[in-house]
């Protein structure tokens, strides 16, 4: 009868046919909450065009740093599944983290399964665990790869330095094993497993190159 609101795909959306604001109900992912990619032909969340650039404050889930700091979030991102449970978990650095003219670095832990309570605006101390480095600049670079092949994902991490002092320093690279109780709060490059250090040997300001991954080569 025109307002029957039929759901033939039950994405909850009715059929526009039948009063409904669906525009295609003959696919679950396109309805008025989909994603609407660009120049693909298909009209995906059914506002009559298709596509149209999108915006970051429009982002479902953001992790941003302090206010009036360089944290440089997001210098590194991370996908792997630490604990081991099939659901990916989401890693996090921000290598300048810990406030202007500090820049210890950190690198945040959130676990897939909290993911009913991620928001906007999360800091880096929101995160399930969360690494802060008593150094510098911890988070350059981080990977993940089952290491010790006991089927969870292991964290890799170095530690970017940029000093502006004359005293030789060490660069070092960070292990953590990943494992099935998963890691909670604050915590810190002393809680790495393992650690792979190299003195530089050299006097004046220093850097350090990114952290360069490599799968099983042989």
């Amino acid at each position: 009868d025109g307002s029957d609101d039929i759901d033939s795909d039950e994405d909850g959306f009715g059929d526009e046919a039948f009063g409904g604001t669906d525009c295609d109900d003959a696919d679950p992912l396109v309805n008025p909450d989909g994603w609407d990619w660009m120049n693909d032909s298909v009209d995906g969340n059914c506002d009559g065009s298709d596509g149209g650039p999108l915006s970051l404050a429009d982002a479902a889930v953001s992790v941003v740093g302090s206010t009036g700091s360089q944290d440089l979030v997001g210098s590194d991102i991370a996908v792997c599944d630490l604990d081991g449970d099939g659901t990916d978990d989401l890693v996090i650095a921000a290598a300048y983290f810990g406030g202007s003219g500090v820049y210890t670095g950190g690198i945040a832990v959130f676990y897939g399964t909290s993911v009913t309570t991620w928001t906007t605006d999360m800091a880096i101390t929101d995160a399930d665990a969360y690494f802060i480095c008593a150094d510098y600049f911890l988070g350059h670079r981080i990977e993940c790869a089952d290491l010790d092949g006991d089927g969870y994902d292991d964290l890799v991490a170095n530690n970017m330095e940029i000093n502006f002092s004359t005293y030789v320093r060490e660069h070092t690279v960070y292990l953590f094993y990943g494992a099935s109780t998963p890691w909670s709060g604050a915590m810190s490059e002393a809680d790495a497993d393992a650690t792979i250090a190299y003195p530089i040997g050299y006097t004046g300001e220093s850097y350090s190159s990114p952290l360069m991954w490599a799968r099983d080569l042989d």
